[in-house]
């Protein structure tokens, strides 16, 4: 387990990335996903644009039966922490932290409320009870793990890098760029990318960005840092650029949803939860959608002669 966490351990959370993650037309794979209607149409959902500070705090306990009562469900989600959670081509808010949040409250019979997460206080808003639980590509730390409940990880990302594509070939084996000298590489500022950064190229010059938007106005940057998914999804949108994976790169990005301190009974509820939606094929179905880009399948009962013909005939 602490192996996994290497890498967990300098981080701190996610950073929120640009509304404009995609410049026009963007890229219409990603921008065309919706979440599964038959998911959508079973639960009430509210996506809310303000500061989980700003809200009042939930009543009842940290637990399943607390959510049961009250009738709602209140997760913090990541802006934009595209594929997980971001805006498509209708700004509706999708993602694969968005499908488990609905069947979340769906399992629960309970109302949705969905609320952008403030990094900055994340962990103070789950203390104070302004949140029930942080679905938003969460990255899973020594100090989350001390000060906060963590479900099991639900998800790994290698760490990656996006280049140029004439400059990809540079960046095949982390030993290489790790003593290529007059490195320069990007990566968001104050973020645990940032971090990690420093630690794995310390010959490199690490360069603060706002946004991974900024990319391509500076010319001086051999490449950013990010996890691999985000850095795919990037670099699709962005024409004349590569998502690269190194070797040798070591341990990966783990994620975790994220609760309140003492919320032991709702974490033991969650693990419990995320494993049987592993077994019952949510979640490879989920896999398939938001991180493979393969097609949704299409449920629809197909029509035949039996079903549709003879026994409603022999039933009339």
């Amino acid at each position: 387990m602490l192996g996994a966490l290497l890498f967990g351990a300098i981080a701190t959370g996610v950073r929120v990335l640009s509304r404009t993650l995609f410049p026009d037309p963007g890229n219409a794979a990603l921008l065309g996903r919706t979440l599964d209607p038959a998911l959508v149409d079973g639960v009430d959902a509210v996506v809310l644009d303000t500061r989980p500070s700003e809200l009042p705090p939930l009543e009842g306990p940290a637990t399943i039966d607390g959510i049961r009562d009250r009738g709602k469900l209140r997760v913090g989600y990541g802006r934009d922490v595209i594929p997980f959670a971001y805006n498509n081509a209708a700004d509706k808010l999708v993602g694969f932290d968005i499908s488990y949040a609905y069947k979340l409250a769906h399992d629960l019979h309970v109302r949705l409320e969905l609320v952008p997460v403030d990094w900055d206080r994340l962990e103070a808003d789950l203390a104070d009870r302004h949140i029930d639980i942080v679905m938003a590509a969460a990255y899973l730390t020594e100090k989350r793990l001390e000060d906060l409940q963590t479900t099991n990880t639900y998800f790994e990302s290698p760490v990656a890098f996006v280049a140029r594509f004439k400059q990809a070939d540079r960046f095949l084996n982390y030993s290489d760029v790790a003593a290529a000298p007059n490195l320069r590489l990007g990566a968001l500022t104050g973020s645990a990318v940032f971090r990690l950064s420093q630690h794995l190229f310390p010959k490199a010059r690490i360069v603060p960005l706002e946004t991974y938007d900024e990319f391509p106005n500076h010319p001086e940057l051999d490449a950013v840092v990010w996890s691999l998914e985000q850095a795919r999804a990037w670099a699709s949108g962005h024409p004349g650029f590569s998502a690269v994976r190194p070797t040798g790169m070591g341990a990966p990005f783990v994620f975790s949803y994220l609760m309140p301190p003492g919320a032991v009974t709702l974490t033991w509820y969650l693990n419990m939860w995320l494993s049987l939606q592993a077994s019952s094929g949510f979640r490879a179905e989920q896999l398939d959608y938001w991180i493979e880009d393969k097609p949704r399948p299409d449920n629809t009962p197909r029509w035949n002669l039996l079903d549709n013909v003879l026994i409603p005939a022999w039933r009339g």
